[in-house]
């Protein structure tokens, strides 16, 4: 499947964000991926940032007809994130922070 972006959205006073999605351009190698898929809105995304400090964040995706090797596909997804500083032992945040 081609890997997707959060492609530059709006971002509110109140903390909320929106914006398209995209299959990413240079992904070439897996199979289906658009042979111009440049611009090529296939969904949206939405959230929130919260928490103390604003050290949250909280979305969800929807993205549609984004392989040719399947029709009619949709799919939906939510995320939650914490805010990664050096002092954080996640895995993810320790992958984040490395060279």
């Amino acid at each position: 499947m081609p890997d997707i972006v959060l492609v530059e959205g709006e971002l509110t006073g109140e903390g909320t964000f929106s914006g398209n999605i995209e299959v990413d351009a240079t992904d070439t190698t897996n199979p289906g991926t658009p042979s111009n898929p440049v611009g090529n809105n296939i969904g949206d995304f939405a959230g929130v940032i919260g928490g103390p400090g604003g050290n949250a964040v909280a979305g969800g995706t929807f993205v549609e007809n984004f392989t040719e090797e399947l029709d009619n596909e949709i799919e939906y997804g939510v995320f939650v994130l914490d805010l990664c500083d050096a002092s954080s032992a996640d895995p993810v945040c320790v992958n984040a922070f490395q060279p």
